[in-house]
């Protein structure tokens, strides 16, 4: 007899195509370099421009500080150049933790999340927006959760029409989703 597991799961990074813009929320850097990895290499694989912004590397000018306008116009200009090189899309990445800092400003990430989502419906964009677990609170969290139509998981290990079967890094170990019995118990 099988039994039936329920487990929301998100997708897998390297299976997100152009027009996806997703929310990654981890709080393992393993988890997130994972995830983010199979992104890169999926955007290569279709041959589209990769752009990762990072702590280090703001989407936002360090001066003028975080402007959700401005940073959505900036990745409309990397897209522009994309297509100008000849790439078939821009597949970005975004580490939102600038908004969780005392001195921004909690309404530029609400503005950047709602205007950005413009740049994806042409389907030329692909993109995750990452959120740290540690640095953001459950309302925010919830909120890039509700705002992004998609979320992205760790690593996969099976994955079929009954069942699904990946990676979890808090708490380590594995998550199933599915049918589960005797027939898929050498895929557990």
């Amino acid at each position: 007899e099988g039994m039936r597991i329920d487990a929301q799961l998100g997708d897998r990074a390297d299976h997100l195509g152009p027009g996806d813009h997703a929310c990654l929320t981890y709080s393992d850097p393993v988890e997130r370099r994972d995830i983010l990895a199979a992104f890169v290499a999926g955007g290569r694989e279709r041959g589209e421009k990769v752009l990762t912004f990072t702590e280090s590397d703001r989407l936002w000018d360090e001066g003028a500080g975080p402007d959700a306008k401005a940073m959505v116009a900036r990745l409309a200009a990397e897209l522009a150049t994309a297509e100008r090189e000849g790439h078939p899309g821009l597949r970005i990445t975004a580490d939102n933790c600038w908004a969780a800092r005392p001195q921004a400003n909690a309404e530029q990430l609400l503005a950047f999340e709602s205007e950005v989502g413009t740049l994806f419906g042409a389907g030329r964009v692909t993109g995750i927006c990452e959120y740290d677990r540690d640095s953001f609170d459950p309302v925010t969290l919830a909120y890039a959760t509700r705002v992004h139509r998609r979320t992205v998981t760790a690593t996969v290990y099976h994955e079929d029409a009954d069942l699904r079967i990946c990676r979890q890094h808090v708490p380590p170990g594995v998550r199933a989703a599915g049918e589960l019995d005797h027939r898929r118990a050498g895929a557990l």
